[in-house]
């Protein structure tokens, strides 16, 4: 049975409220950091885990960090407007930061 939109909009609200939890800590965890620098990598960070993994399916980022080759490699080059190879290249700090926060 394939849900329904509710549904799907439920568990995406669910999903960023565990999501805004844990980009607490994770700023919590940077606070030797400048705020600009800690505010780029959450930027980064809620990009991917609140816009790129629940744009089709409501994705958790616990379970799918392999859609970070398709977020960086295809999704980020092609759809967003501002991607350059600095910004690839930022983005792609910001996550390898905050995957291995969530193991500690």
């Amino acid at each position: 049975m394939e849900e329904t939109y509710e549904e799907y909009e439920e568990k995406c609200r669910e999903i960023r409220e565990q999501n805004e939890k844990l980009l607490k800590l994770f700023e919590n965890d940077m606070a030797s950091l400048s705020p600009k620098t800690v505010q780029k990598h959450l930027d980064n960070v809620d990009f991917y885990i609140n816009t790129y993994l629940l744009r089709e399916e409501a994705l958790t980022m616990e379970a799918d960090v392999m859609w970070l080759d398709s977020f960086l490699g295809e999704f980020f080059i092609r759809k967003c407007v501002w991607s350059t190879p600095g910004t690839i290249k930022s983005t792609a700090a910001s996550i390898k930061k905050f995957y291995p926060f969530l193991f500690f």
